[in-house]
């Protein structure tokens, strides 16, 4: 979607089901279709494409995942498991706190090898732009 013009991406970790690559609720996924045919073919001035984490840094305390597409800023409507993973194989949830548009993950001073979101196929997302869209599941390398 970031490479071949005029394709695109929505997200349904939120309306989707695990077992069922088909989602219920059509009506939330017609309207994210909608809203991405608005801003990428009709070009009007709207967020249409779902936030995704572009860049980890770790400053030696802390990592901060800044993603694109935020709109005003990210909000939660339930907690999430940020799980960070170690050059040993070792993985730990990390707590967390939102700041506009990045995260900022308590990783104790020791610095990931990569931090994973909702990737493990059965995690629900309950992270949304300030338009409503949820983020999409990731892993990024630091």
């Amino acid at each position: 979607a970031d490479t071949i013009p005029n394709v695109g991406m929505v997200t349904i970790g939120d309306i989707g089901d695990v077992d069922d690559i088909h989602p219920k609720d059509k009506k939330t996924l017609g309207e994210r279709l909608a809203l991405y045919a608005r801003g990428m073919i009709y070009g009007e001035d709207v967020t249409y494409r779902p936030p995704v984490c572009r860049e980890a840094s770790f400053d030696g305390e802390k990592v901060t995942l800044k993603f694109s597409d935020a709109g005003e800023g990210l909000y939660e409507t339930k907690k999430h498991k940020f799980l960070a993973v170690y050059d040993d194989g070792a993985e730990r949830e990390v707590p967390y706190e939102i700041c506009g548009d990045s995260v900022k993950l308590n990783c104790d001073g020791k610095a990931p090898a990569e931090i994973c979101f909702c990737f493990d196929n059965e995690s629900p997302v309950f992270l949304y732009s300030s338009v409503g869209l949820p983020v999409s599941p990731f892993r990024i390398k630091l």
